[in-house]
């Protein structure tokens, strides 16, 4: 694997592990489908996010005592939307918070190794930035999200 595979491979287990607590790589790996096993990862819908943005959360007001109820990936989108400001006609709020109620995979994994010269279907915006930081909360309540591709050149 090249050095550039390695390095996106060390991103994604830190922002997992800080994510959702603290886990031995192996176990984080496995859990993402990048233990050397090929097979797909689906959410509960049985489906890859499309690379859509929903219209409202599974529930939840979101904040600490009532957080956003993420379900699958256009939740998600909609919650880094909220965060990041870019949701039309929503108000920014970077104290938002979430709580997954279901594993979410943002593309397929089978292949993830040529990512940094063939990307997956489905780029992420990460959930904050150094202007806007991210003070709230997303709680992994035990889910995972997996194949996250982040874009950054």
């Amino acid at each position: 694997m090249k050095t550039t595979g390695n390095i996106f491979r060390t991103l994604l287990l830190a922002v997992l592990t800080l994510t959702f607590g603290s886990c031995s790589e192996d176990s984080l790996l496995s859990e993402l489908g990048l233990d050397g096993q090929t097979t797909t990862r689906t959410d509960e819908v049985g489906e890859v996010w499309n690379g859509s943005v929903a219209t409202a959360f599974a529930g939840g007001s979101g904040t600490a005592e009532d957080p956003y109820q993420i379900a699958n990936g256009a939740q998600l989108a909609r919650f880094a939307a909220i965060v990041n400001g870019t949701l039309d006609g929503t108000q920014q709020n970077t104290a938002a918070c979430g709580k997954l109620t279901a594993d979410i995979v943002l593309n397929n994994t089978t292949g993830w190794e040529s990512w940094e010269t063939t990307a997956p279907t489905n780029s992420w915006t990460p959930i904050g930035s150094n202007i806007h930081q991210f003070t709230g909360t997303l709680d992994g309540d035990g889910h995972s999200i997996s194949g996250i591709y982040i874009n950054n050149s």
